[in-house]
């Protein structure tokens, strides 16, 4: 079975001099696009969507729009997304990387991830 995944959240923020910038367009202006998205996801029978941890509120506008399709959130950790926040909005599945590999101690930071999210 394929399983498709539509990303809701379209902005390159792999320099963080851009990120402040990117961030202040999306909320403006890609932000309803994200909405015609997550519709057009459930239209076509899309598995799920990505849709931002940085973003809790946004979590819980996509899924109200896409009911119960999944909904992976990059942006915990490093990026400020909080596990439980992104959790509690909705996400089912969290993408976390630079919080746990560039951590001075990757297993202690992985498993302080894992409890806070096991709270949540």
């Amino acid at each position: 079975m394929i399983r498709m995944l539509s990303s809701l959240w379209l902005h390159p923020v792999h320099r963080r001099d851009y990120y402040y910038y990117f961030t202040s367009i999306s909320r403006h202006y890609l932000a309803p696009l994200a909405e015609k998205m997550a519709k057009l996801a459930a239209e076509v029978g899309a598995t799920g969507v990505v849709a931002p941890a940085t973003r809790p509120e946004r979590i819980r506008l996509i899924r109200s729009i896409i009911g119960d399709r999944t909904i992976i959130s990059p942006g915990i950790g490093a990026q400020g997304g909080s596990p439980a926040a992104a959790i509690n909005a909705g996400a089912d599945y969290l993408i976390v990387g630079r919080s746990i590999y560039e951590a001075e101690d990757p297993e202690g930071s992985a498993k302080t991830l894992l409890a806070t999210i096991r709270r949540a």
